[in-house]
């Protein structure tokens, strides 16, 4: 490319940036009352299958803006906990719209002076978890020196040539404070995004994470180096050097709500789970965004396309240059957070949402 021809494109990306980014600060940014749904209900008794994002959508335009109006109750533990049998209210505090739990539907012990629950174990989830068919065999983001120094597979237990379920294998680097249940992983791909180098101007692809492959579990029958793990599952074979890690801390779905990302919140779809590449309702994506970023899960983010500045050749163009309006094509709740990585569930989409599409606060 012709030297003049290379700063002109650069030009041209520096103002899309700059310009996508203060339109996404200006249009998109939550800002005053929270708007009800149309024929929202005073009142609504939760449901078994209930879930989160289902319940704010009853009463709230944006159901990513639960947190905005909840009023949890302070005598009980785990407030923000909502279980099947309880009456959901809107009422009015101050002049401003409010949710809470105007009665319970499920038995609690009276501990004076607060309230103290029974059991979590029933609580309404975030969102369908049914949609997340294998969820707790979903990858996992590690950095690779963090997944080799992990515990890991010895050798059969036995003359086995190939293992798998039922089988028992020699486990090295177990800790019994994990508890018994482990996964077994191999590594998988690494996620790369392009990033500028300032001092340089050249675009370098760098790495932000690495994908973890689920490929089996097990449990532990007897403690020691090396312990002995039986196999409970495994989608490929089980072999020496395989990697065993504990549950993922964040598989539990009661533990947090839908809720409004930070304002300055930017980023890109970087991959598909299974191999895809697009996407839609029901299906989980994989952003370049992470806690470093201020992601937490909960967040919504909507999915963007357009922005792009467009060279108007048009006889007589008002400009040379016309910026097209980013439109939201659909809305994603992030239920897994990572360094610079997080994975994002598909909430509702009005076309295919591809790599590259922009995402940021709804």
């Amino acid at each position: 490319m012709h030297p003049v021809q290379a700063l002109v494109s650069a030009l041209f990306l520096a103002l899309s940036l700059i310009v996508g980014t203060s339109a996404f600060a200006d249009g998109n940014a939550n800002s005053g009352r929270v708007a009800l749904a149309d024929g929202h209900p005073d009142s609504y008794i939760v449901q078994r299958g209930d879930t989160l994002w289902g319940i704010a959508g009853r009463f709230l335009k944006d159901p990513w803006r639960w947190q905005e109006i909840w009023r949890a109750n302070p005598s009980i533990e785990n407030p923000h906990l909502i279980y099947p049998g309880d009456r959901i209210e809107l009422v009015t505090i101050d002049g401003e719209p409010r949710l809470q739990v105007g009665e319970r539907g499920r038995p609690v012990v009276k501990l004076s002076p607060k309230v103290r629950e029974v059991s979590d174990r029933e609580a309404v989830p975030a969102f369908d978890v049914s949609k997340l068919k294998g969820f707790f065999e979903l990858p996992r983001v590690m950095n690779p020196q963090e997944f080799n120094s992990a515990a890991y597979v010895l050798k059969p237990v036995g003359e086995h040539l190939i293992v798998g379920r039922g089988d028992r294998v020699y486990v090295r680097g177990l800790e019994s404070q994990h508890g018994r249940e482990f996964g077994i992983y191999r590594m998988g791909q690494p996620y790369k995004v392009d990033v500028l180098d300032m001092d340089s101007g050249e675009i370098r692809n760098q790495e932000i994470g690495r994908e973890i492959v689920h490929v089996g579990k097990g449990y532990v029958e007897r403690w020691g180096d090396p312990a002995t793990m039986r196999i409970e599952s495994a989608s490929e074979q089980i072999i020496q050097g395989l990697r065993v890690l504990p549950p993922d801390p964040q598989d539990s779905f009661i533990s947090y709500a839908p809720k409004s990302p930070d304002p300055q919140l930017r980023g890109k779809v970087i991959n598909f789970m299974d191999g895809l590449v697009q996407g839609g309702p029901g299906q989980i994506m994989v952003l370049d965004v992470g806690s470093k970023a201020g992601v937490e899960r909960g967040d919504v983010v909507g999915v963007f396309i357009g922005g792009e500045v467009f060279e108007d050749k048009t006889e007589g163009a008002v400009s040379e240059i016309a910026i097209l309006p980013e439109e939201r094509v659909g809305l994603a709740m992030i239920f897994r957070v990572y360094d610079q990585v997080s994975y994002a569930l598909i909430m509702s989409a009005t076309q295919a949402i591809h790599t590259g599409d922009t995402i940021a606060t709804p």
